[in-house]
């Protein structure tokens, strides 16, 4: 069982897009060591520039003090390959929503990692059972879906397959605290919890108006106000 509250904790990050480096930037932030790796070459330094950017700006704005800048920084180092994440504790994929593209990498990362390595995806709706079906050891695979930006929006989605072990979540909820953020815990369904219901709201808001009950500014706002346990159209009244 992984102790994500360990000094030397080690996350590595595949793929430094916008949810890369902002899951970078606050694990970094909360203490945590981070190795940040993307196939596109440079893309993990830019990444890494980006994050210092965004730190100095809370600098300038007096919300961060420049030792913690540079603290922060030091935490975070670019690597040019998977080998070099092979002693990381968490791997913690961001790279593009594909279910191949993820089974792929989760497969090539069983090569590197310890046996002991949590590997989570940070998808926002696919199947977190589908992608663990292509690794060895399904049982230490876990979804972590953050939003964007990350370092203001502060809750992220834990999710456990079908054969995750019940350590994964457990880790991945600490890991998730340590940074300052809230966990919350959602099954393995297509949008998971936020997703979901943003679906609905989208869809029953395009349904109002197509039936001609109210124009489209009326009817997203009416929705905007439902409760969440219901998504009739009993809840977006006009």
């Amino acid at each position: 069982m992984l102790d994500a509250t360990r000094k030397d904790l080690t996350l590595g990050i595949v793929g430094t897009g916008l949810m890369g480096r902002g899951i970078a930037q606050i694990a970094a932030q909360g203490g945590v060591q981070v190795r940040l790796f993307d196939s596109r070459a440079h893309a993990a330094e830019e990444a890494r520039s980006a994050i210092a950017e965004a730190l100095g700006r809370l600098v300038d704005k007096g919300k961060l003090s420049s030792a913690n800048l540079d603290a922060t920084l030091t935490r975070i180092t670019t690597v040019d390959n998977l080998a070099q994440l092979a002693d990381c504790h968490i791997v913690l994929e961001a790279i593009v929503e594909s279910l191949d593209a993820k089974r792929q990498l989760f497969h090539e990362l069983e090569d590197v990692v310890a046996a002991d390595c949590l590997l989570a995806t940070n998808t926002s709706s696919l199947s977190i059972t589908a992608i663990a079906a292509a690794c060895r050891r399904p049982e230490r695979v876990g979804g972590l879906h953050f939003f964007s930006p990350v370092p203001l929006m502060k809750v992220a989605e834990v999710i456990d397959g079908v054969l995750s072990a019940s350590w994964v979540g457990e880790a991945l909820a600490t890991l998730v605290r340590r940074i300052g953020h809230t966990p919350v815990y959602a099954a393995d369904t297509p949008g998971f919890i936020v997703n979901h219901a943003g679906r609905g709201y989208g869809t029953e808001a395009l349904r109002i108006v197509g039936e001609g009950i109210a124009d489209f500014a009326r009817s997203t706002v009416s929705c905007a106000t439902a409760p969440v346990s219901g998504w009739g159209r009993s809840n977006c009244s006009t």
